[in-house]
């Protein structure tokens, strides 16, 4: 792998561009080598964008060389979310507790804001992470799980996230059923569905 270090002094936006044509996987990594973003690309992309909207310093990590310039942080147009089937029992004071769920990396008790996470959420890269506990916040107000992957989409997005890192999130964050994938669908389609700006 080929990397490239660089500090970001101000939220932005790095426009990467292949040097050679085929298949190339993508990862940006913070200081402390946690994956802050992951993808694959094909050769029919002649560029693509990975937003970061934390200051820090940063690597990216690709099979083959590319080149990049950096822009001021380019946010995506947000979503418009679904009214909220409930209000929340409690403030969003979050308390994380490390136990042993079946199935699920996270689970969050709607009524004491406590989330539980598990062994599978530690071994998670950064970004699916992220996605995860919004989503379990997203619990709050919302019954469907559709809603609170929509939830999470948007909160990201609204930080400066990428709509592809969102649903590279989903992706990674589920198993491969039929369900999952009505749900990543879903998600992309309502993603699709912004406010005009």
């Amino acid at each position: 792998m080929i990397s490239n270090t660089f500090e970001t002094t101000a939220k932005c936006t790095i426009i990467c561009t292949p040097t050679f044509e085929g298949v190339q996987k993508v990862a940006l990594l913070d200081n402390i080598g946690g994956v802050d973003y992951e993808r694959v690309f094909n050769e029919k992309q002649k560029s693509f964008k990975i937003n970061i909207p934390k200051i820090g310093m940063y690597s990216i990590k690709t099979d083959q060389p590319i080149t990049y310039i950096v822009v001021p942080l380019m946010y995506e147009k947000l979503p418009i979310l679904p009214k909220p089937d409930r209000k929340p029992f409690v403030d969003l004071k979050l308390t994380f507790k490390k136990t042993s769920l079946n199935g699920s990396p996270a689970r969050i008790n709607i009524r004491t804001g406590v989330i539980l996470l598990n062994e599978k959420f530690d071994r998670m890269p950064k970004y699916i992470k992220r996605f995860i506990i919004q989503h379990e916040i997203g619990h709050l107000y919302y019954n469907s799980e559709q809603n609170c992957d929509l939830y999470a989409s948007y909160v990201l997005l609204k930080k400066g996230y990428n709509l592809s890192l969102n649903t590279n999130s989903l992706k990674g964050s589920l198993s491969n059923s039929d369900l999952a994938k009505q749900r990543i669908k879903f998600n992309y389609q309502n993603m699709c569905i912004v406010h005009k700006k």
